[in-house]
């Protein structure tokens, strides 16, 4: 008699953990989902990010809030603790995502700008240096030589956008 109880506290045990979460199964965690499926809030300068750093050893990490979209099926979180459309909204937090804002500036084409109509300090207003861009524009681009100076900065990395944003990656 023993015996059958322990078989049926054991088979109990094993339906609830079949219940749970099984690594072996098509359907994925919402937190493990690729960026295509959810839509996270971008990090912010609440103070847990430093925008502007180009070397990766510098960048910061954050935890943003993310939504799965409307009718992708994952995981959790609680108290969704089921693998099923998202027909209510599932939101969950995302650790280690880098500190990090594109605004839209291309490298190549404010390098081009600076190249064909640096005299006239588009690079600069291109940029968002506008009291820069102004100057240069009322010198000419320092008769040639502050024309030449910004395009060496920008070759080398010291001119970049003045919203502290980086570079737009071009695939």
């Amino acid at each position: 008699m023993q015996w059958l109880l322990l078989l049926l506290i054991v088979v109990a045990a094993t339906v609830e953990v079949e219940a749970a979460f099984d690594p072996n199964s098509p359907c994925v965690r919402c937190e493990d989902l690729p960026d295509e499926y959810v839509t996270c809030q971008p990090p912010d300068d609440n103070g847990t990010c430093d925008f502007g750093e180009t070397r990766y050893e510098k960048i910061m990490h954050t935890q943003v809030h993310c939504s799965v979209l409307p009718g992708i099926e994952c995981y959790g979180p609680a108290p969704f603790e089921e693998c099923t459309a998202n027909t209510t909204e599932r939101h969950f937090i995302r650790d280690n995502v880098l500190c990090v804002k594109y605004s839209g500036h291309y490298f190549l084409s404010t390098l081009l700008y600076s190249i064909f109509l640096g005299l006239f300090g588009t690079d600069r207003f291109c940029l968002g240096h506008t009291c820069a861009g102004v100057g240069k524009l009322l010198t000419l681009g320092g008769l040639g030589l502050w024309w030449i100076v910004d395009i060496a900065l920008l070759i080398t990395g010291y001119l970049a956008p003045a919203d502290g944003s980086l570079w737009e990656p071009v695939y």
